[in-house]
């Protein structure tokens, strides 16, 4: 486990090193509950970073415009909840186009953190959920990813 703050600044780094990468390709918009930085929460580490990339790798470098990636953490009672969203090209479209151009190229961030969330809700009964649901437009049409982490009895109230 790692603090929640400096998870964050880890985070906020790499997504830094991301949008340099992408040639400022997409927005990173940041929203923290005030009071969580400094609120000594715990985490399990490097579960929000496989998830932040595929959002980056997967979603939004497909995007013919810009693209606008939000990480939000809050707390609801006693859970704190920690929200992905990109405006990406969707999952579907993602593995279309890694289909047809990464043959030998199998993604499996997401896939080995939804398994070591598993894990950790076995072994120590963390409890955390985990939710990706795909965004779909007033039009009918993929408009990105919504990733929601709970881990449950961490915000304190």
């Amino acid at each position: 486990e790692v603090l929640l703050d400096e998870e964050l600044k880890a985070i906020c780094l790499y997504v830094e090193l991301e949008q340099q990468r992408f040639n400022n390709k997409f927005e990173f918009d940041f929203e923290i509950e005030e009071g969580l930085e400094d609120s000594g929460i715990r985490i399990p580490s490097m579960l929000i970073q496989p998830f932040l990339e595929n959002a980056v790798k997967h979603g939004i470098s497909h995007l013919e415009g810009k693209g606008c990636l939000r990480l939000s953490v809050k707390k609801n009672g006693t859970d704190l909840i920690i929200e992905i969203e990109d405006n990406g090209v969707g999952r579907k479209a993602a593995a279309e186009w890694n289909a047809l151009h990464q043959q030998d190229h199998h993604s499996m961030g997401s896939m080995l953190t939804e398994k070591r969330v598993e894990i950790l809700n076995a072994t120590l009964h963390a409890g955390i959920r985990l939710e990706v649901k795909d965004l779909i437009s007033a039009g009918g049409k993929p408009s990105g990813t919504l990733v929601r982490m709970v881990f449950p009895a961490l915000a304190g109230d």
